[in-house]
């Protein structure tokens, strides 16, 4: 299987999107957005080494290979926890048997603890937030790519966000208000009808894409003309909720 089918199935089982997983490996957001871009079918071994690591699956579930249980559970053994393995194989079947008793002992409150923990807070994850807002109204400039880090619950929408952007002005209204977050997920184009996130002239637009034309909802504003100088950059997933903002 091509690798960057084998990283799509591994960030949809885990719930990751590209920022997530650029962050949890040390890499660059364009480092992971290339591997699905170029669709790439193999990987650097560094790149390799930094995703198995922060991604915490082994360098064989990312080849598409499979290996067998126990090969996987021991070759990642600490020498504190393969000295602990040693001293159980000699042990005598009472021994084992009390080993054991203990290990699902403090397994099963373990897990009773994580699954309180889990119920208590929802979880949540980290989205850039750009600091330059989307032009619902006349363009604002897109030369500041500054940005800061916005906490928020994780769900089936904010988990497919790669950033957020805060919209300017009502030419969206009734769909987008003045000072809307939206969730963005980045990419270099969007279907006729849908919302985009747009670079036209050196300024940031948030319409909707007509082909020829980038349109307002609001018919007090006119549709800008799509030019050589215009590129998508994002597609508008939602708005997020105050609610789903974490404070704490």
């Amino acid at each position: 299987m091509e690798f960057y089918k084998i990283l799509a199935s591994i960030m949809e089982q885990k719930q990751l999107s590209i920022p997530d997983v650029a962050r949890a490996c040390g890499l660059s957001d364009s480092t992971v957005r290339s591997i699905f871009d170029r669709k790439q079918k193999k990987i650097a071994l560094n790149v390799a080494f930094k995703l198995s690591r922060g991604l915490h699956v082994s360098l064989e579930r990312l080849a598409g290979e499979t290996e067998p249980a126990a090969i996987r559970s021991f070759r990642a053994l600490s020498a504190e926890e393969a000295s602990l393995v040693r001293q159980y194989r000699r042990l005598d079947t009472h021994g084992r048997e009390l080993v054991r008793l203990v290990l699902d002992k403090e397994a099963q409150r373990i897990e009773r603890s994580l699954s309180a923990a889990a119920k208590a807070q929802p979880a949540c994850i980290q989205i850039p937030f750009p600091l330059q807002p989307a032009s619902a109204g006349t363009g604002d400039p897109a030369d500041d790519e500054s940005c800061e880090m916005l906490r928020v619950q994780r769900n089936g929408l904010t988990a497919k966000a790669d950033y957020v952007m805060r919209a300017h002005g009502d030419s969206m209204e009734p769909q987008i208000h003045n000072g809307d977050l939206l969730l963005i997920r980045a990419q270099p184009a969007v279907e006729p009808g849908e919302t985009g996130i747009f670079i036209r002239d050196g300024e940031r637009y948030v319409k909707v894409f007509r082909v020829q034309a980038l349109q307002s909802i609001n018919p007090a504003y006119p549709n800008l003309l799509v030019d050589e100088s215009t590129r998508c950059i994002g597609k508008v997933l939602g708005v997020l909720a105050p609610e789903w903002l974490m404070t704490k």
